[in-house]
């Protein structure tokens, strides 16, 4: 299984945690994981045309913000820690495929981490930044990050980590952590589970992106007057899964993902509920994206998402 949800379980532990802006999209692995988490892309311009055109039409469901890098205002308040824009404290945390754009150069002079997917990125840092290497997975399967702190940090940053990791490893056997301090401006974390790790994923209405002109009624999305509503969900792990869409009232939609149509039941869940069930299987790529295709009758409200492995 991809190590990004147990990164996103790392950071969540700490005290407060970093707040994710991961540019990393058509992928975007952490983005799914981390409540509150904004996607968006270092450079829109490299994009292929339908690809940009579909990334640029997706909102924040609780804000109605656009992916940062489709709108030079929108990227700006958000830099700025408007509280319109943004809420809640800690560190930010930026998750980057190359090098950043200049318009982070201000999250860099304030401090804010960085996290590369692939080793040897760090170039661009200057020597006023430490790297601290994250070793994540399973045994079989370790997945390489390099997380970029102020220097002066590092050792702090360091603990920070490795007590988080800990807490985490408290839960359950079959657990590898550790933490070596290289030199002042090199160090590694490593974390590793011995069985590989079935996350599931469950988004409530509020933090789902979607592409429709709907804004959000009592925590649920309805979907009234709408033929059809695109999800954003991020890269999500390779493997046979389940998606579970959560809905109130009407008539459950037809579902899409990748543009192929999927096989769904409808179930009753509590409360008066539907829980429309499908099994797929996720290439674990590209950002999946889940299509709602009305049909006819009364629309129902969605209150969310559910994805197991």
């Amino acid at each position: 299984m991809s190590a990004a949800p147990l990164l996103a379980e790392l950071f969540h532990r700490l005290d407060p945690p970093p707040r994710l802006l991961d540019l990393g999209l058509p992928e975007a692995r952490l983005f799914p994981w981390v409540a509150g988490a904004v996607c968006g892309v270092a450079g829109e311009e490299a994009l292929p045309p339908a690809e940009r055109a579909l990334l640029a039409g997706f909102r924040d469901a609780a804000r109605r913000r656009p992916p940062f890098g489709f709108d030079a205002a929108a990227d700006a308040a958000m830099l700025a820690q408007a509280p319109a824009a943004w809420g809640g404290g800690g560190e930010w945390l930026v998750c980057l495929p190359g090098a950043p754009p200049l318009s982070l150069a201000p999250l860099w002079r304030g401090g804010a981490w960085a996290l590369l997917r692939a080793a040897g990125q760090a170039g661009w840092v200057g020597s006023d930044r430490g790297r601290i290497m994250l070793l994540a997975g399973t045994p079989a399967a370790v997945e390489h990050y390099d997380l970029v702190v102020p220097v002066e940090r590092l050792e702090e940053v360091l603990e920070r980590l490795h007590e988080a990791a800990a807490a985490l490893a408290a839960e359950g056997a079959g657990w590898r952590t550790g933490r070596r301090r290289i030199s002042a401006r090199l160090a590694s974390l490593t974390l590793l589970r011995e069985a590989p790790q079935r996350p599931g994923l469950a988004l409530a209405a509020p933090a789902l992106w979607h592409d429709a002109a709907v804004e959000l009624a009592g925590g649920a999305l309805p979907l009234t007057g709408l033929k059809r509503l695109r999800l954003l969900l991020g890269s999500l792990p390779a493997g046979p899964a389940r998606l579970v869409v959560l809905l109130r009232g009407g008539v459950p939609p037809v579902l899409f993902l990748g543009g192929r149509r999927l096989a769904a039941t409808p179930l009753p869940g509590p409360a008066g509920t539907t829980r429309l069930e499908a099994a797929t299987r996720l290439a674990g790529g590209p950002a999946e994206v889940l299509g709602l295709a009305a049909l006819p009758g009364p629309a129902p409200a969605l209150l969310g998402l559910e994805v197991a492995w």
